[in-house]
């Protein structure tokens, strides 16, 4: 069926986690199609269906609050950054934590690079730190720790760009530290858009929290303040926005494959849209 003015946008609520939902990270595509990972205040990640939503798992292990979550290409491994000063390491398919990493403030941020033989995490003492992975069939060790001290304020996202591992840091401020071709995160309150690839800024008329884009589609969202996600082209111009969540909306992230995109909030909640409504797809099925 071809896509439909009249029809609106209907997502999907995810329900499970008990406090806020910082933050969400899609795996790649895998034989057994996508994963989605969450972070949460309740202390307790999880893993979900990537199409549907629906829970797979939970990991066990901290004992603050997870502001940051990361899983890898094949959705082998997921990263926990969280306010008991650690980031951890499960293994994705049977729930074990394989590495806990401890640090002297609370660690905001984690990323894997593109092979997962890099893991980058981004504290509150204002360091990154990049350590190698070593993985056998069994265990997990982080190796070759190195330190940089980049900001004398806190950060709050590092990822990786690429396959050269190269990574950039945003801090909460105006002025995030950035790479020329890609900020998809927008600290509180900073109500312009840098744009990936034009690198351009686009005036918004509400502070942008988080974004993100897929330039094949000429498809930018981003969520602001009023709990508003704004569908639009790489160039501004809205084509949908929606009331969603009943609290601030923390972030946005496309599924790999780019038919949904997932929301998540200050509800609790994480909610599963579709990118092109009227198309079957998942739990989205359409009469003919």
């Amino acid at each position: 069926m071809a896509a439909n003015k009249t029809l609106r946008a209907v997502p999907l609520t995810c329900s499970g986690h008990t406090r806020p939902v910082m933050e969400i990270a899609f795996s790649d595509m895998t034989d057994e199609g996508y994963f989605l990972a969450s972070a949460c205040k309740d202390f307790k990640p999880m893993l979900r269906r990537g199409e549907t939503g629906d829970w797979v798992g939970t990991f066990e292990g901290h004992s603050g609050a997870v502001w940051g979550v990361a899983i890898n290409h094949d959705a082998s491994l997921v990263a926990t950054a969280a306010a008991d000063f650690t980031a951890k390491v499960f293994d994705a398919v049977t729930g074990a934590m394989l590495l806990e990493l401890s640090h002297p403030h609370i660690v905001k941020s984690v990323a894997f690079n593109h092979d997962s033989t890099l893991l980058a995490t981004g504290c509150n003492d204002g360091h990154i730190r990049i350590m190698t992975l070593a993985r056998s069939n069994t265990s997990l060790a982080a190796i070759n720790e190195e330190s940089f001290k980049l900001h004398k304020s806190l950060i709050r996202k590092v990822l990786f760009v690429g396959e050269n591992s190269e990574y950039i840091v945003e801090r909460p401020s105006p002025s995030p530290c950035r790479g020329d071709d890609l900020l998809l995160d927008f600290p509180a309150l900073f109500a312009r858009l840098i744009l990936p690839a034009s690198a351009k800024l686009m005036p918004l008329h509400t502070p942008a929290l988080s974004a993100a884009l897929v330039p094949a589609l000429d498809r930018l969202v981003w969520v602001g303040e009023a709990n508003l996600v704004v569908e639009c082209t790489a160039d501004g111009t809205v084509q949908h926005q929606h009331k969603a969540h009943f609290g601030t909306i923390h972030c946005v992230r496309f599924s790999p494959d780019h038919q949904l995109f997932a929301t998540c909030a200050e509800d609790s909640t994480i909610r599963l849209w579709p990118t092109f409504v009227g198309n079957n797809y998942g739990l989205w099925q359409y009469q003919q």
